[in-house]
């Protein structure tokens, strides 16, 4: 039995195929965090460098194994000269409403409110809470 033909008799199971299907955020940050290194052209020791930290690290964040913190993804995003753009949940994106809803919240007095304030952890959280607070009860 070759690869192809057991990979088809693993998914003939739907417990199984149910598990491979299932979205793994954590591999998924892996494959971006190396396909962004490897675009810029960067080994895991010199972006590592860059970041004033060691190679096991970057290896360790690219394995899938770790998440990084925010705060290392906005090192990360300085040494590309980007920014990181924030996740989402699939309701808020759906067809259906994602117009209205993306809408609403830019148009949010408390969005508007925050987005006119230096960037500080804290206010950024109590500020998710306000706006998915006001997302839920409309």
């Amino acid at each position: 039995m070759n690869h192809q033909e057991f990979k088809k008799e693993l998914l003939s199971d739907p417990e199984f195929q149910k598990e491979y299907s299932r979205p793994d955020l954590a591999n998924d940050l892996s494959n971006i965090l190396i396909r962004a290194r490897l675009l810029k052209g960067l080994t895991q020791k010199k972006l590592a460098n860059l970041l004033l930290t060691k190679q096991s690290s970057i290896a360790r964040l690219e394995s899938g194994n770790a998440l990084p913190s925010l705060r290392f993804l906005e090192k990360i995003a300085g040494v590309y000269k980007t920014k990181i753009v924030p996740p989402t949940f699939e309701f808020l994106v759906n067809e259906n409403s994602g117009t209205e809803t993306k809408q609403s919240i830019v148009s949010s007095k408390y969005y508007q409110y925050f987005l006119d304030k230096p960037f500080d952890y804290s206010m950024a959280s109590y500020a998710s809470h306000v706006i998915m607070q006001q997302f839920l009860t409309t």
